[in-house]
């Protein structure tokens, strides 16, 4: 484990916006996470959990409760018969690439997603209308109490760009997912179209956290977005993408607020003209 103090989140988050982080650890295994919780769970200190913060904005530019990241000395990949049990630490694309080396398949179409498995089941992310809720069959986790547990895919509870997670304050140690043997030349077509796909209507090489809001029942967001020319509203660097409208931008330079602003007046101009509450994708911290 290691522990910082005032460190810089900017290089850390995929939006680019810099935070002052007062209290800092970097765990390396199920060890410290479990020495670390029990610490702050004694002297009843309230804390944040970070993966690789690709879908996270800090309200404040600084953050004084502690803040536990998972380092990725923490990646493991552990095959078990016809699924492979991953630390939550591990990238999803490692994942694919692993699996694919063994003739295994079956989710390279999430191959884009710049997540990590713990994020990635946290808000149970997806492209091309899949969610990788599709390939759980379980999660280890500790609970409030520390508590070893293992939800099954049902008891988390998945929907739409959720999860029970979000609503409870679990560690996620890991997650069982369930693969299928498969032809490596097809699954390597399948990452190279799913990286196709992101570049042709994705933003490359920007700060970027993806996709911003929520879709509805009966509009795409980025629909929404273009009735009220979304991407012409601009707060100091923050603004919406022109190449996919509903990809949040920071050009390098905006805070946090700006970014409350931008969301916010969007959220306000759509409710006004279309009577419809969007919902964010992207994770605040208050």
């Amino acid at each position: 484990m290691i522990y910082l103090r005032n460190v810089s989140f900017k290089e850390l988050n995929s939006l680019h916006v810099d935070t002052l982080i007062k209290h800092f650890f970097v765990v390396n295994n199920v060890n410290d996470i479990y020495v670390l919780l029990y610490l702050f769970k004694y002297f009843n200190i309230d804390y944040y959990i970070l993966g690789n913060a690709s879908k996270i904005l800090f309200c404040k530019e600084v953050i004084y409760k502690p803040i536990i990241y998972n380092n990725l000395c923490f990646e493991e990949i552990i095959y078990l018969n016809d699924k492979v049990l991953v630390s939550s630490a591990t990238s999803i694309q490692k994942v694919i690439i692993s699996l694919s080396k063994l003739d295994y398949g079956g989710f390279e179409t999430l191959y884009a997603i710049p997540g990590n498995i713990g994020g990635c089941c946290y808000m149970n992310a997806g492209d091309n209308n899949v969610s990788i809720s599709k390939f759980i069959e379980g999660i280890y986790i500790l609970d409030e109490h520390l508590n070893l547990k293992y939800l099954d895919n049902k008891m988390c509870e998945f929907s739409y760009r959720n999860s029970l997670f979000k609503r409870n304050n679990y560690y996620i140690l890991y997650a069982l997912l369930k693969y299928k043997k498969s032809d490596k030349n097809t699954i390597l077509n399948n990452i190279k179209n799913a990286l196709i796909y992101r570049y042709k209507v994705q933003e490359i090489n920007k700060y970027t956290c993806g996709s911003l809001f929520k879709n509805t029942n009966d509009y795409k967001a980025y629909e929404l977005l273009k009735k009220i020319n979304a991407n012409n509203i601009t707060y100091n660097g923050a603004h919406m993408s022109n190449k996919h409208l509903n990809f949040l931008i920071n050009d390098g330079y905006a805070k946090g607020k700006d970014i409350i602003n931008l969301i916010n007046d969007i959220k306000k101009t759509i409710y006004k003209n279309y009577h419809i509450s969007l919902e964010l994708e992207l994770n605040l911290f208050k």
